[in-house]
């Protein structure tokens, strides 16, 4: 990432609270304004941008799609373990079906991939994820009392799961992961297809609902303003 920044001015740690338009250039303002700039590329959750920026700079249909965009809780909490405590357990836990618990997924991240995290020697760090409704009654809560919720939760899914751990540390995100509803992967490739100037738009919500579609919507979205031959997917 820092070979990727040379020669470039990066401002970080900046909150924009709007974009405008003046003379053919877009003005990013935080408390102060950030500059001008020839393009942006707007790789913000689809409630951030809409209130970002005004709709007399975007199109109808990009309006309707970003006002209609729904989105799922996550809370995540991260655990040091003993080793020797979680001995022969699986990596992964997701349930499926009608399986009626708070439990989206737990993840033991070296029995997955021992380059995945950084655990102490003698260590397994354990991610415990709830699905949204879990989440969103967990989201105002202090970390210290998530830390146990989540935990005991997760034992009650998993009784193998120790009782001793340590608590690394929670992620609590009201807007985790976009709802792509039946059709919406359609929707979202016709409007990549249709978008154009200098201001594009880029995220999970215009992909596949991963890190990789994030990644992938912003590749395409450089690729939109170069002019390059792009596919979304």
């Amino acid at each position: 990432s820092e070979a990727l920044l040379n020669n470039i001015d990066f401002n970080g740690g900046v909150s924009v609270s709007s974009i405008s338009l003046e003379n053919g250039k877009y003005e990013l303002i935080s408390d102060h304004s950030l500059g001008y700039f020839d393009a942006v590329v707007m790789a913000t959750p689809a409630t951030i941008s809409k209130n970002i920026i005004s709709n007399d700079l975007l199109p109808d249909y990009l309006i309707e799609f970003m006002h209609s965009q729904e989105y799922v809780a996550n809370v995540h909490a991260a655990y040091l373990v003993d080793a020797k405590d979680v001995q022969g357990m699986l990596a992964y836990y997701y349930p499926c079906g009608d399986w009626d618990t708070p439990i989206g997924a737990i993840v033991l991240h070296n029995a997955k991939c021992l380059e995945s995290a950084k655990a102490p020697d003698g260590k397994e760090l354990v991610s415990v994820y709830l699905l949204d409704e879990p989440s969103k009654a967990l989201l105002d809560k202090p970390d210290d009392e998530v830390f146990e919720k989540v935990w005991d939760i997760a034992r009650d899914f998993e009784p193998s799961l120790p009782v001793n751990k340590e608590n690394m540390v929670v992620f609590k995100r009201s807007e985790a992961i976009p709802l792509h509803a039946v059709g919406r992967f359609l929707e979202a490739d016709a409007i990549q297809q249709k978008q154009s100037g200098s201001l594009v738009f880029a995220g999970d919500y215009l992909s596949s609902a991963t890190v990789e579609g994030a990644l992938r919507s912003g590749r395409w979205a450089a690729n939109k303003l170069l002019g390059k031959t792009n596919s979304v997917f």
